[in-house]
């Protein structure tokens, strides 16, 4: 009688154990990359670390250097209300609150939650505070998403932090050709005038203040007699308002991170995927078949055709 060739008893624990050990490998792998996003979802910016294993919440966080481009003279906080109509009834409203600090030549925009945690860090020193400070720091201010705008003269500069990689991108500041309306109201205690624009894919209604002198607004809004302080696109998907406006002598301070330099249009293609797509960059990386939610997409500027796709 035949009998079924049969593997060496060895060689068999051998081949398994390799396998083991692969697999092992693989999920180490899969769970450090995932730690790591998860890090950096809530520091964002700021933390200039390499995730291993375990994370050192007790050892000291590593905040990048800041460069200091002058005083500001008004602090503006705007509430911002964008809506994805891609998404679902309880997901398609997002609301986020962002703060610009201003002079007479440039302005910095930001997250309001992350600019509260930067002041805390910098009070408290900004090379002696630990992981779990910064984590507990991130439970309380909320921040969202990483990035903002910084404009000095004719220049703008956008940047923001995808797939745990900082990107950013220059252009010159848009001009924006407004149509000015002899219609006022007040908006956070000012008295207000209105304007129309259209502004790459979409039309927009301002309210700036004539008694504040900056020629200034939130994102890369420019251009008119005084600060805007509300604004809000025709079709009602993005709309800011003014909630604090005031004088203020605070350092404007730029973070100075190494960042990969890119053109406007490859920067949006990049948020559209991270957004959109997460699925597929992470299985890229690790093979997994891990299934990501869409995120929240949906751009002040729409001009790109892929834009208008949004899918």
């Amino acid at each position: 009688m035949l009998r079924r060739p049969t593997a060496k008893r060895g060689s068999f624990r051998k081949s398994n154990r390799v396998g083991i050990i692969q697999e092992f490998q693989k999920m180490r792998k899969l769970f450090i990359i995932s730690v790591s996003m998860l890090f950096c979802f809530f520091m964002g910016a700021y933390c200039q670390i390499q995730i291993i294993s375990d994370m050192p919440l007790n050892e000291y966080a590593k905040f990048p250097k800041q460069e200091y481009r002058g005083m500001s003279q008004i602090k503006c906080v705007y509430k911002h209300i964008a809506t994805d109509p891609h998404l679902d009834n309880e997901q398609r409203t997002e609301c986020t609150m962002e703060i610009v600090l201003l002079n007479d030549s440039c302005s910095l925009t930001r997250n309001y939650g992350w600019y509260q945690i930067d002041s805390v860090i910098n009070q408290k020193n900004r090379n002696r505070v630990k992981f779990m400070e910064a984590l507990q720091l991130s439970n309380t201010y909320k921040p969202g998403k990483t990035g903002g705008i910084y404009k000095a003269g004719n220049i703008v500069k956008e940047f923001g932090s995808m797939f745990g990689t900082h990107y950013s991108y220059t252009e010159h500041l848009p001009n924006i050709n407004w149509q000015l309306y002899d219609i006022r109201k007040t908006v956070c205690g000012h008295k207000c005038q209105k304007a129309l624009a259209n502004y790459r894919g979409r039309d927009w209604e301002a309210w700036y203040a004539e008694d504040l002198p900056f020629s200034n607004g939130p994102y890369k809004f420019n251009g008119l007699p005084g600060l805007i302080l509300e604004l809000s696109s025709s079709d009602g998907e993005h709309r800011y308002v003014a909630q604090l406006v005031e004088s203020s002598a605070e350092h404007i301070l730029v973070d100075t991170i190494r960042e990969v330099f890119t053109t406007r249009e490859t920067y949006f293609k990049t948020l559209m995927n991270y957004r959109t797509n997460s699925s597929g960059y992470f299985k890229k990386l690790t093979s997994s078949t891990i299934q990501f939610h869409r995120m929240f997409f949906n751009p002040v500027e729409k001009d790109f055709k892929f834009l208008k796709q949004n899918p």
